[in-house]
């Protein structure tokens, strides 16, 4: 048995654990009690002697997450963080120094799908066209020739075959059913593998309220987005109960398309 030698001095939690490509060297992610600041450490498993190669901080919390993904040549690795303001994909070196920006933008990237190393390309979901919607991407390892790879509009999320040649798509709005199709890796769609046509068909049949979306800036400035359904009989002369419902905890985002 090999004893790490992480310093365990202060109250602590080790979140994950990960081996890099070189099967005598361990990776630790560390964070302090607060979970506002995460180390990450190369361990020798040889000797258990351990290396901090660089630092996280927040002033609030840091989201700690599966998205670590060594690379092949044993020398880098893709890493998510929210160090800028928002989540981006960023390449690293075991030395710790960052590389460079995979993505960038006042925007997050919402899901991180994988690395394609037999065309250095990463896949990934993001926010980019508003806080309400999903898209699927490619972009490149070096940052460059980004691509949307979903064709509609709403919440769109991507499973990925093994080899990354295809992907299922599985998309939504407010006010549709979900549709799944299979993508190639291009973003060309190959079929339709279920549409809900006979639920759409359905609900057809029903006078059903639709969601209907607005935003708005709160008295601190801040402008935010909201939905509203009306009764289907909606007269704007007349005035109607209002029911309210908000969760605004963590993680939680209640207004999507």
């Amino acid at each position: 048995i090999v004893e790490a030698a992480i310093e365990t001095e202060d109250e602590f939690y080790i979140p994950r654990i990960k081996w890099t490509k070189n099967e005598n060297v361990l990776s630790v992610q560390r964070m302090n009690r607060n979970q506002n600041n995460l180390d990450f450490i190369l361990v020798d498993a040889n000797d258990g002697s351990a290396k901090t190669i660089f630092t996280e901080t927040d002033d609030a919390y840091i989201d700690v997450t599966d998205n670590l993904t060594f690379l092949n040549d044993g020398e880098h690795f893709v890493w998510t963080s929210e160090r800028s303001g928002f989540n981006h994909i960023y390449l690293y070196n075991l030395n710790g120094k960052q590389v460079r920006k995979i993505t960038k933008g006042d925007y997050e990237v919402t899901d991180f799908y994988g690395v394609d190393e037999s065309n250095n390309t990463v896949y990934f979901a993001s926010a980019e066209r508003s806080a309400m919607h999903r898209d699927v991407y490619a972009v490149q390892l070096n940052g460059r020739n980004k691509k949307l790879l979903t064709n509609r509009v709403g919440t769109n999320s991507a499973t990925f075959s093994t080899s990354y040649k295809y992907f299922i798509n599985q998309h939504s709005d407010a006010n549709t059913p979900y549709n799944f199709s299979l993508f190639d890796a291009t973003g060309t769609e190959v079929r339709t593998l279920k549409d809900n046509t006979t639920l759409n068909e359905t609900l057809g049949n029903y006078a059903l309220s639709t969601k209907e979306f607005f935003n708005f800036e709160t008295t601190e400035g801040v402008n935010l987005n909201g939905w509203i359904m009306k009764p289907h009989d909606f007269d704007a002369t007349k005035e109607y109960p209002v029911f309210m419902y908000l969760y605004g905890g963590p993680g939680s985002q209640q207004v999507t398309d």
